[in-house]
């Protein structure tokens, strides 16, 4: 018996998709979350703090590097079930589990370099 479950390829992450810089002068991991709509998602209201205001940075790498967008990327890569409705709107794929034997196989496997090195900038 196979069950098809949602899981994420992170266009954000796995691919060299640019920055989005928005019209209220954040900057955002992609285009699609700078929605009026997803705002205030848990994740996405990160990105729209006073505090992340382009105007509050001397160079665009310390927005980059700060811990709203090291987290986002982090929860995109190892809790994906947690990802916002938008985030699995434009980068969610299925992925097969055989129930029976219990194998799960996906489209892709995230590259292992990726996610060793959000967890090193976390510490």
């Amino acid at each position: 018996m196979k069950k098809n479950k949602n899981t994420l390829e992170p266009k954000c992450i796995l691919t060299n998709r640019a920055l989005a810089f928005t019209a209220t002068r954040k900057l955002i991991p992609c285009c699609w979350l700078d929605d009026h709509k997803v705002w205030n998602q848990k994740w996405i209201k990160n990105f729209y703090k006073k505090d992340n205001h382009i105007d509050n940075h001397k160079t665009i790498d310390t927005i980059v590097e700060g811990s709203d967008f090291k987290e986002f990327y982090k929860m995109l890569i190892v809790n994906p079930d947690d990802a916002p409705p938008v985030c699995r709107r434009h980068c969610g794929i299925k992925k097969s589990i055989d129930v029976n034997k219990t194998v799960i196989r996906d489209k892709f496997e995230v590259n292992e370099y990726i996610v060793n090195n959000i967890n090193k900038k976390n510490d």
